[in-house]
C-alpha cells in the first residue's frame, strides 16, 4: 500500500488508492487509517486547502524511499494504473488532469523500456501528451503546449504519427479562434490521409473540419466534405457497414447541422433522424447529442416549443453520457437560444451553465458566443449597465457576469468616456460578436458615434454567406442608423432579417427579427411612411408559428397601434398599447415597457387627456434616465412637460 501511494504523492483519495491496488474502497480505508495511526500517513485538515480530507505522507522522505524501492515492473504498472484512474475519474476523459496523466504514462514508459508492451505504452503516452498540449493551449499556456507536442513528436515513429500530432495542432488553432488557419490545416490533413490510403482517419478529421467550415460561413463546403467521407467509408466497409456505423453516425450528425446552416431544412431533418437512429444503435452519445440539437433547432424553427425543449433535454442527457464538456456546453447554449426566442425565464440559468462549461474548457471562442447571448438577455431586461460591464470584462480578459465592471462604474472609476475598444482587447476570439451587441446597446442609448464604431469590426458580415451574421448585423445596423438620424437606411436594414425569414434562412423567432421589428416601426414613423412597415407586420402576424413569442406579440400590438395612430385612427389603439405594455411588464423588459408607456402618453396627449398621460410619461422618464438612454429620455421629458401645460 505504501508503495502504491508513493506513486500518487503528494496527496490522494481513498478511491485513488483502491484503484491503484485493485481493492475495494471498504477494504482500503482501514489500511490507510492504520498507516495514519503509525505516523506514516496523515490526513489534510486545513479548511482552506484544496486537498482537505485527502491522505498524504507525513514525511516526504518516506514517499521518496518507498518510490525508490518499487521494482521496474511494479513502477510501470503503478504509473499506468494512476493514469487510467485519472482518465476515468475526471470529466471529459480527465481533461483537467491532462498534464498529470501524461506524466504518469511517460514515467510508466520510462520504466518499461524494452518490454513487450512498449509499443502500446508508447502510443498511449503520445496520446496523453497530445491531450496535455491541447489543454495547455486552451488555458493560454502556449509554451507548455509546445513542450508537450515536441515530446509527443519525439515518440512518433511514422508519418501517420506525425499527421496525428498535426491534427492536434489544427484542433488547437480552431479552439483558439484561428478558424481560417485551422480549416486550411485540416483540409491538408484530409488530403494527406486520403493519399496515404487512410479514409477512416480522413473522415475523423472531416467531422471537426465541418464544424470549422460552418463557423467561417461555408456550410456548403462542409456538406461536400462530409458526403465524400461518407462515400469513402461506405465503399470501404462493403457489405459490413456495421463496422463503421459509429463514425458514420458522427458524419451524418454533422451533415445534418451543415444542411441546417445552409438552409436545407427538409434534408437536414431527414439526415438528423437517420443520425439519431444510428447513434442510438451504436450508443454513440456524442453523435446523438449533435443530431438531437439539430432536431431541437428545427422544432424551435417551426414554433414547436415543447418538442424543442424535449429534444434539447435528450441531447443534454446524451452529451453528459459522452462526458464531453464541449457538447454539453453546445446543448445548453442551444437550449437557452430556444428559450430566449420564446421569452422563457429558464434561458438565463441555462446560459450561465453553458458559460461555466466554456470557462472550464477554456474555450474562449464559444465563450464569446455565449457572452453575446448573455448581453442580449441583459439588454432585453433593461440591464444596460450590466450588459456593458459584461462586454468590458470579456474584452479586457476578465471572467464574470459584469458585476465587477458595473461596480467600477458605480464607484466612478470611469465616466462616459470611450467604450470598450482597443487592439489588445480585440484579440479575444469572437470579439466582433460582443461589439455587435455593444453597437445595439449604444444605439438604444443614443450614443450614435460609439455605436457606429462598434459595428466596424463586423463590417464583413453584410456579405457573409452565413445568414445569421447577415441578420445580426442588419438588426444592429438598423438601430445605429436610427440613432444617427438616417431613417431611410434604418428602414432598409431593419427589413433584411424579414427577407432572410422569407427565404427560410432564419426562423421568425430569431433574435434579429425580434430586435428589428420595433426598429422597422420607428423608422417608418420617422419617415412618416407607415405603409413601409404595415405589410411586414401583417406578414409576421400571419406566420404559422404558434405559440407566438410574447415579446414578438407585444411588438406587433405596439407596431399596429402606433402606425394606425399615425394615420389618425383612434379606435382600439389604447387597448393595443395597454396589452403590449402588460406583456413587456410581465417579461420584466424595462426598456420596452417604458417605450410603450411613452407611446401611450403621447397618444393621450393628442386627445388632451393630460391627467392620464402624466403618470405614464413620468414612469418612462424614470426608466430612460436610469438606463442612460438620453435622447428617448428627453422625448419623454417633453411629454411630461406637455402634461403640465394649461389648456
Amino acid at each position: 500500500m505504501v508503495g502504491a501511494c508513493s506513486v500518487l504523492a503528494p496527496s490522494w483519495s481513498v478511491d485513488a488508492a483502491a484503484a491503484m491496488t485493485g481493492r475495494t474502497v471498504e477494504s482500503v480505508g482501514p489500511l490507510l487509517e492504520r498507516l495514519v495511526d503509525r505516523n506514516v500517513l496523515t490526513v489534510s485538515t486545513d479548511h482552506f486547502a484544496a486537498d482537505r480530507g485527502r491522505f498524504r505522507f507525513d514525511e516526504s522522505l518516506t514517499a521518496q524511499m518507498a518510490y525508490r524501492m518499487l521494482g521496474r515492473e511494479e513502477r510501470k504498472q503503478r504509473h499506468v494504473a494512476a493514469a487510467v484512474y485519472l482518465q476515468d475519474a475526471f470529466p471529459d476523459h480527465g481533461a483537467g488532469m491532462a498534464d498529470l496523466i501524461a506524466w504518469h504514462f511517460f514515467a510508466g514508459l520510462a520504466a518499461g523500456r524494452g518490454d513487450a508492451d512498449e509499443p502500446e505504452l508508447r502510443s498511449a503516452t503520445r496520446g496523453a501528451l497530445i491531450h496535455a498540449a491541447e489543454r495547455a493551449a486552451a488555458i493560454g499556456a502556449p509554451l507548455a503546449a509546445d513542450d508537450a507536442l515536441r515530446a509527443a513528436e519525439a515518440l512518433s515513429g511514422s508519418e501517420r504519427d506525425r499527421m496525428r500530432i498535426e491534427e492536434t495542432a489544427a484542433t488547437m488553432a480552431w479552439r483558439g479562434g484561428e478558424l481560417h488557419a485551422a480549416a486550411h490545416r485540416m483540409e491538408e490533413l484530409v488530403a494527406g490521409y486520403e493519399s496515404e490510403g487512410a479514409p477512416v482517419d480522413a473522415a475523423r478529421v472531416v467531422v471537426v473540419l465541418a464544424t470549422v467550415l460552418e463557423a467561417v460561413g461555408h456550410p456548403e463546403r462542409a456538406i461536400a466534405k462530409i458526403r465524400r467521407a461518407v462515400g469513402s467509408i461506405d465503399s470501404l466497409a462493403g457489405e459490413d457497414v456495421e463496422t463503421f456505423e459509429s463514425l458514420r453516425a458522427d458524419l451524418l450528425a454533422h451533415l445534418a447541422r451543415a444542411l441546417l446552416a445552409a438552409g436545407e431544412l427538409e434534408e437536414a431533418r431527414a439526415t438528423a433522424e437517420e443520425a439519431v437512429v444510428l447513434a442510438r444503435r451504436q450508443e454513440s452519445a456524442g453523435a446523438l447529442a449533435v443530431s438531437l440539437v439539430t432536431g431541437g433547432y428545427l422544432h424551435a424553427l417551426a414554433g414547436r416549443v415543447a418538442d424543442a425543449r424535449w429534444a434539447y433535454s435528450e441531447a443534454l442527457e446524451a452529451a453528459r453520457a459522452s462526458r464531453s464538456l464541449r457538447e454539453e456546453s453546445v446543448v445548453l447554449s442551444g437550449l437557452s437560444d430556444a428559450e430566449m426566442s420564446f421569452d422563457m425565464p429558464e434561458a438565463g440559468e441555462h446560459l450561465r451553465e453553458a458559460l461555466e462549461l466554456d470557462r472550464r474548457r477554456c474555450d474562449r471562442l464559444h465563450e464569446s458566443v455565449d457572452i453575446s447571448k448573455q448581453m442580449l438577455l441583459a439588454i432585453f431586461h433593461g440591464n444596460f449597465d450590466q450588459a456593458e460591464a459584461i462586454a468590458r470584462d470579456a474584452l479586457s480578459g476578465s471572467v464574470g457576469d459584469g458585476s465587477r465592471g458595473e461596480a467600477a462604474r458605480r464607484d466612478g472609476l470611469r465616466g462616459d468616456g470611450p467604450r470598450v475598444t482597443g487592439e489588445a482587447e480585440d484579440e479575444r476570439p469572437g470579439a466582433n460578436l460582443l461589439h455587435c451587441r455593444l453597437a445595439l446597446l449604444d444605439a438604444l442609448r443614443g450614443r450614435s458615434e460609439a455605436a457606429r464604431a462598434h459595428l466596424e469590426p463586423c463590417r464583413s458580415w453584410p456579405t457573409s454567406s452565413d445568414p445569421l451574421e447577415r441578420t445580426m448585423y442588419a438588426a444592429a445596423d438598423g438601430w445605429v442608423k436610427l440613432a444617427l438620424g438616417d431613417y431611410a437606411q434604418a428602414l432598409a436594414s431593419a427589413q433584411i432579417p424579414f427577407e432572410e425569414v422569407r427565404r427560410g434562412a432564419v426562423p421568425s423567432t430569431h433574435e434579429s427579427v425580434r430586435v428589428s421589428l420595433p426598429c422597422l416601426v420607428d423608422a417608418a414613423l420617422a419617415l412618416r411612411t407607415p405603409g413601409a412597415a404595415e405589410p411586414l407586420l401583417t406578414w409576421v402576424a400571419g406566420l404559422p408559428s404558434p405559440p407566438r413569442a410574447p415579446f414578438l406579440a407585444a411588438q406587433l400590438l405596439r407596431g399596429e397601434a402606433v402606425l394606425a395612430a399615425s394615420r389618425g385612427r383612434r379606435e382600439g389603439v389604447l387597448e393595443q398599447l395597454a396589452e403590449a405594455e402588460r406583456i413587456c411588464r410581465r417579461l420584466s423588459y424595462r426598456y420596452w415597457t417604458a417605450r410603450v408607456q411613452l407611446d401611450r402618453a403621447e397618444f393621450l396627449l393628442v386627445d388632451a387627456r393630460r391627467w392620464q398621460a402624466a403618470p405614464l410619461a413620468r414612469a418612462a422618464v424614470s426608466t430612460f434616465e436610469q438606463l442612460s438612454a438620453k435622447p428617448i429620455a428627453a422625448r419623454a421629458r417633453d411629454a411630461l412637460r406637455a402634461c403640465a401645460r394649461p389648456g
